[in-house]
């Protein structure tokens, strides 16, 4: 098993998933603790979708003012993602010589080389949020398999296979929320209806069960602070 996974934030606080020193997907996270990152490490940065917390503004902002071709060039977003980014005044040149190349759409694959020497063959599906989303399955030149999905509400549309590393969110216990439905407090059930645009912690364990080997490497992203559970299987909760 090979691949390097590193949880730089997950949640509403902020989202960024390192994988192998040269993948970045999404980037929400303060200028001070995800700059150095993109800097220093990132070779490809995947963007899952508008929301702010993955997707910091003012970190675009100063890769297309010290890099502007990487941004070009090697940024993958999605349409409504690109529209946000091209919403700036800094940024609203790019729309001249961004590499539409890379504009992701529904079941797209690319293939990328890393100065690790590793290969990527990366397949995008379809994610239900209610703002265009996508996940992602990464494929090295080992041929194993990472499948990377976060908020969302269902997991339909991804590839029916087993996956060596699953990196996919549970985000809230179905048992708390139906709790907080019915409470009396209105701002208590207005954030647990908002909380169903993500994924259940039930609703991961199942995906797990039916779409791992024995071997599977298993992290659970994007837990709520105020629904969550942390399942036992989760790498990085034990």
């Amino acid at each position: 098993m090979s691949y390097n996974i590193e949880i730089i934030g997950t949640g509403s606080s902020g989202n960024a998933i390192l994988i192998d020193d040269c993948l970045l997907i999404d980037c929400g996270l303060a200028m001070k603790k995800i700059w150095p990152t993109i800097e220093e490490k990132v070779e490809y940065l995947f963007i899952t979708h508008r929301h702010g917390d993955h997707l910091n503004l003012a970190v675009m902002k100063k890769l297309y003012k010290l890099a502007p071709w990487r941004l070009r060039n090697n940024v993958f977003v999605n349409q409504d993602t690109l529209n946000k980014i091209l919403a700036e005044k800094a940024l609203e040149e790019l729309a001249l010589d961004y590499n539409y190349d890379h504009l992701i759409k529904p079941e797209q694959t690319y293939e990328l080389d890393c100065q690790n020497g590793e290969h990527y063959t990366i397949e995008t599906f379809e994610l239900m949020h209610d703002v265009e989303n996508q996940g992602f399955v990464i494929t090295n030149s080992k041929g194993e398999t990472l499948v990377f999905a976060t908020d969302t509400n269902s997991l339909e549309k991804v590839p029916k296979a087993k996956y060596d590393y699953i990196v996919v969110e549970g985000n809230y216990d179905e048992d708390k929320l139906i709790e907080s439905m019915t409470s009396a407090i209105f701002e208590e059930r207005f954030r647990a209806f908002r909380n169903m645009r993500h994924l259940s912690v039930q609703q991961f364990e199942d995906f797990v069960k039916s779409h791992s080997y024995d071997h599977s490497q298993i992290y659970q992203l994007h837990e709520s602070g105020t629904f969550g559970i942390s399942s036992p299987l989760g790498l990085n909760n034990q």
